[in-house]
């Protein structure tokens, strides 16, 4: 881990600790899978904490990312915030860099259904977790 990577996750840290509802950036984490199951699950034990699972497509080699090399992500950011902590990011238009929304939309879709969760959890990161943490009323 270098020396940068390592002072922003200390101050995303002391960010969180501060108390407020935080959102993350999944693909702000992303590095090694180890590592980032390391941060994930260090910001999921802070219940103020929420994730935004997006960016994975442009954060890994543009041309040549599978679906293959997104899914341990994925899988790493739900078996630390669950489904009721995760939100979904399109981050439009930078997601067009690596990917078009349905294609990114498809390859959680079959993250999800292959992890086992429900429709329910799925409309919560698609749909219900922003309403909530965004205080959207919808």
């Amino acid at each position: 881990i270098g020396h940068r990577q390592r002072i922003e996750r200390d101050r995303l840290a002391a960010c969180c600790d501060a108390g407020q509802s935080v959102p993350v950036r999944a693909a702000g984490l992303c590095g090694a899978i180890d590592q980032y199951r390391d941060d994930v699950a260090s910001l999921a034990r802070r219940k103020n904490v929420w994730i935004k699972l997006s960016d994975l497509p442009v954060e890994a080699d543009h041309k040549s990312w599978t679906e293959e090399d997104l899914r341990p992500y994925i899988a790493a950011t739900l078996d630390a915030f669950g489904p009721g902590r995760t939100i979904y990011g399109g981050d439009y238009p930078i997601l067009l860099a690596a990917t078009t929304m349905t294609q990114w939309v498809d390859v959680l879709d079959r993250a999800f259904a292959d992890l086992g969760l429900s429709e329910t959890e799925t409309r919560a990161i698609y749909r219900d977790n922003a309403n909530a943490f965004y205080r959207l009323g919808l």
